[in-house]
């Protein structure tokens, strides 16, 4: 429960912002801040109020589409943290020398150890979710691989 309050505020006020900046759709509608509430985005808290009451009803429906959704957001996210660091790898970290923050010598093994620690949290996270695996679980974990594989084949290329 302190979970979603906490995620449903962080939500809400990245959802105003982007609202704010005209980034996302119906800008107008979401960007609203209530004043007579103390001036509360309530619109953007509603949105969010909304989607994570859906995301419950996909629980619902099926805790096994549930884990896959959470998944695969979680993989996404974590791919989304590493790209940056393996292209500054990549360029041999030449962007990082005028740099604010150093990590100095360790920059490379840590920088190093972020990606590989991604990497394998994404295969960890296309795992079956439940234990027996089954025939119908683990055709699912190599169904995925399968996409993401072929999909990296292209990234990477």
């Amino acid at each position: 429960m302190f979970c979603a309050i906490s995620i449903c505020c962080a939500a809400s006020r990245a959802t105003w912002s982007f609202a704010r900046d005209k980034a996302i759709p119906l800008h107008k509608v979401w960007s609203k801040v209530n004043h007579s509430l103390g001036d509360v985005p309530l619109n953007a808290n509603i949105l969010v109020l909304v989607i994570q009451v859906l995301l419950g009803l996909i629980y619902l429906g099926s805790s096994a589409a549930f884990n896959a959704f959470v998944g695969v957001a979680v993989m996404c996210l974590g791919a989304s943290y590493a790209m940056p660091i393996a292209i500054s790898l990549a360029n041999g970290r030449r962007d990082m020398e005028d740099a604010p923050f150093s990590l100095g010598r360790w920059g490379f093994a840590i920088n190093l150890f972020a990606v590989l620690w991604t990497a394998f949290e994404i295969v960890l996270f296309s795992m079956p979710a439940v234990i027996p695996v089954t025939p119908v679980s683990m055709s699912n974990f190599f169904s995925k691989m399968q996409k993401r594989t072929f999909l990296m084949f292209f990234v990477l290329k």
